[in-house]
């Protein structure tokens, strides 16, 4: 990427909330390293790398994952909700079916009226996606600490091998669920610089649960994820580097929310957005402009499935039949684990 591309890196000193707020990939990834040397249990099937772990107790696999969000709005109800659906992100991805949930809640100190109203909120603002998906809250933990916090640890059971991000095949093409740009658009809300009407339909957004759209997926893909903290760079790379291939993304064909390209000129990053930017020196930029939105964080992020040529066709069809509107924005090829952005 051109120096004058580079200057337009973040600044602002603020730490996001949602997944804006993660540990970047080096750090992670030096911590993890220790981890994989580990002896694993003769249960557990998943590596390093994968969206979720997979067990398999019998003919029986199971996924499990945890994930939580620092709080970006003020409404306990809606965090809650949005953290449900983030958090059964990568049960979807990994084409699992959702059944437990054990909640992770840290509170601000206040009264005990203040407390007790906050948790009802968190728990039916929880209950509003899980009870759709059938998912049983089966217990957590609660605390009190400097902020709010709301996360969720997720079981979910396949009778079939989860869909991992190694199982990708050379002239795949890349699916992308939803636009991209949260990240940005709650750091210019941070900032006081987001539109009210961009923000509302975010959340709006946000809040709607993915397993309609995952369950189509599921029966298309060679391998699937779902953009989170480390953006679409990141989260595509990831399935390069494990499937030993390389990407050829098409920068214009990437949906982004409104308001997110006026927030970019304005020069507003999310605060994980330099440590993602790392990952470009993964990638070859043909098309430098609107690329800086590949290294932006998603809370509850759109899936990026990897589904042969042949069958997508008719899974836009599907697709469109339950009102997601799915975009083709880059192919994969044989080659070294790499990105191409034209």
């Amino acid at each position: 990427m051109d120096g004058s591309a580079k200057k337009k890196k973040n600044n602002n000193n603020m730490l996001c909330g949602g997944c804006g707020s993660k540990v970047g990939y080096t750090s992670l990834e030096s911590a993890l390293k220790k981890i994989s040397k580990v002896d694993k249990s003769e249960y557990v099937l998943s590596e390093i790398g994968d969206d979720a772990a997979v067990l398999k107790f019998g003919s029986v696999y199971q996924t499990l994952t945890t994930d939580h969000l620092r709080t970006f709005t003020a409404d306990p109800w809606l965090l809650s909700r949005i953290s449900a659906i983030h958090s059964l992100g990568d049960i979807w991805a990994m084409g699992s079916t959702p059944k437990v949930a054990l909640s992770t809640i840290i509170i601000p100190e206040s009264s005990e009226l203040v407390q007790s109203r906050t948790l009802q909120e968190i728990i039916e603002g929880a209950k509003s996606v899980f009870e759709k998906e059938k998912v049983s809250i089966v217990g957590g933990h609660t605390s009190l600490g400097s902020e709010l916090v709301v996360g969720f640890s997720v079981g979910g059971f396949s009778n079939n091998r989860p869909i991992t991000v190694d199982g990708a095949k050379e002239g795949d093409l890349l699916i992308l669920t939803k636009p991209l740009g949260s990240g940005i658009l709650l750091a210019g809300e941070m900032q006081s610089v987001s539109e009210g009407k961009d923000l509302e339909y975010l959340f709006r957004e946000m809040s709607k649960p993915q397993g309609d759209i995952a369950r189509v997926l599921r029966s298309y893909s060679n391998a699937m994820t779902d953009i989170t903290g480390f953006g679409l760079a990141g989260h595509l790379y990831n399935i390069c580097k494990q499937s030993k291939l390389s990407a050829k993304i098409m920068i214009d064909d990437i949906p982004v929310f409104k308001g997110v390209n006026e927030l970019i000129n304005k020069g507003i990053r999310s605060s994980i957005f330099d440590e993602n930017w790392k990952y470009s020196k993964h990638m070859f930029f043909k098309n430098n402009f609107k690329s800086e939105i590949l290294f932006d964080p998603q809370t509850a992020g759109p899936f990026l499935a990897v589904v042969p040529e042949k069958k997508v066709e008719d899974l836009l069809r599907k697709t469109k039949d339950i009102n997601s509107v799915c975009k083709v924005i880059g192919e994969l090829r044989k080659g070294k684990p790499f990105i191409e952005v034209a």
